[in-house]
């Protein structure tokens, strides 16, 4: 009667993926829980209905800056990698610091690579060219209103 209870079995379950669970497991999913804390961040930032460009350049370095600080480090600076919360919390409760895989780093370098080659235009931002578009914007608008595409 034991084996046809539906919550032993789902206790049986759980507790071989439990058994299965290592630390390499562990370290990614604290990673990943630390990482996408970050990218959540500067996603929510594309979500709204108004966007303007100053904000986005100011999530994207907070962005870098966070991950650089937490996976990385800055070698030239003399800092030290700080890891993110849920990563250290647990390193702090159970491991030392030279277990960690150099696959974090790598990861978040190649993040960091990526943010570049996408907005490679955004992290040299100007305000004199801002202005100079803004200025080239507005002429094509007026000419919009001039030939009645846009009604007042």
């Amino acid at each position: 009667m034991f084996f046809n209870n539906p919550c032993a079995k789902t206790r049986q379950q759980a507790k071989a993926l439990y058994d299965n669970i290592n630390l390499e497991f562990i370290l990614a999913t604290k990673y990943l829980a630390d990482i996408l804390s970050i990218i959540s961040k500067l996603t929510k930032i594309f979500q709204s209905d108004y966007i303007a460009l100053s904000n986005v350049y100011m999530q994207l370095n907070i962005a870098i800056e966070s991950i650089l600080l937490e996976f990385i480090g800055y070698k030239d600076d003399n800092i030290a990698l700080t890891f993110g919360y849920y990563l250290q919390e647990y390193i702090n409760n159970t491991l030392e610091y030279n277990k960690l895989a150099s696959i974090f780093k790598e990861f978040a370098l190649a993040f960091i690579k990526n943010l570049y080659q996408r907005f490679f235009n955004i992290t040299k931002v100007n305000r004199n060219k801002l202005l100079k578009e803004w200025q080239e914007a507005k002429v094509v608008l007026k000419n919009y209103k001039e030939l009645g595409f846009v009604k007042e």
